[in-house]
């Protein structure tokens, strides 16, 4: 599976809980959307946004994701992934990458992460875990009532409406082999390289000029400055 992406990007993962979410995302998604240039000090920023270690970090305690109480904070648990959604998407982070790790299932839910991302010009595109086969969606006994019901609403609600909500991209993960086939996974940003040739080098010295409002004098003493030999600077491109 090749998946072709672009910065700027909020991945919303959807699927039934225990579906491989956050395998896929913390083994096969983040590790490959994470790249840096250190000659330009530049190092990708990806947030993982999860509602289960949010719910957990809010509670101070690593709760059982199906314990009575992590359930009672979910109001509180998405008011925060949404508020750290808005900022981690917003000038000066603007994250090159988001990552949802919710099961996506509420249109509600899906609703408001596009229109956070409409707000701060970020594409959203959906990762689906469309499984062909049910019995990869059964990871455990104890949650197979709850998983079943999570796929039902997939099957009907989900996968016959999403393509009408406008997303970037759909990606489909159609079986659970990532566990073990994670070569079969590769991660394209297809606007990685031309994004770093816009970022200057950090070993050279600048002198950035802005709009001068026909203020010509003002613009050929700062020249006239900038040119000085006793002016001590290691590099000094002349402006063309």
């Amino acid at each position: 599976m090749e998946l072709k992406t672009q910065l700027h990007t909020i991945f919303m993962l959807v699927g039934p809980t225990e579906c491989g979410k956050t395998t896929f995302a913390n083994e096969i998604l983040i590790p490959q959307l994470q790249f840096s240039e250190p000659d330009k000090n530049f190092h990708a920023n990806v947030q993982y946004l999860s509602s289960d270690a949010i719910r957990q970090e809010m509670l101070g305690k690593d709760y059982d994701k199906y314990a009575q109480i992590m359930l009672e904070a979910s109001d509180q648990t998405f008011e925060m992934l949404f508020k750290k959604l808005d900022l981690v998407t917003k000038f000066p982070i603007n994250a090159e990458f988001v990552v949802l790790d919710t099961t996506g299932l509420t249109a509600d839910f899906r609703e408001k992460v596009r229109e956070t991302a409409k707000n701060n010009n970020y594409n959203v595109e959906i990762i689906l875990f469309d499984y062909r086969n049910r019995d990869d969606y059964y990871a455990s006994e104890r949650s197979k009532k709850l998983i079943s019901n999570h796929v039902t609403r997939l099957k009907k609600e989900i996968l016959p409406n999403i393509a009408r909500e406008n997303y970037k991209h759909i990606h489909r993960v159609r079986a659970k082999n990532f566990t073990t086939q994670t070569a079969d996974y590769q991660i394209l940003i297809t606007n990685q390289a031309s994004f770093l040739n816009t970022l200057l080098p950090t070993n050279e010295t600048y002198t950035m000029i802005g709009d001068v409002h026909e203020c010509t004098n003002e613009l050929q003493n700062t020249l006239a400055k900038i040119r000085m030999p006793n002016r001590k600077r290691q590099n000094h491109t002349e402006p063309s």
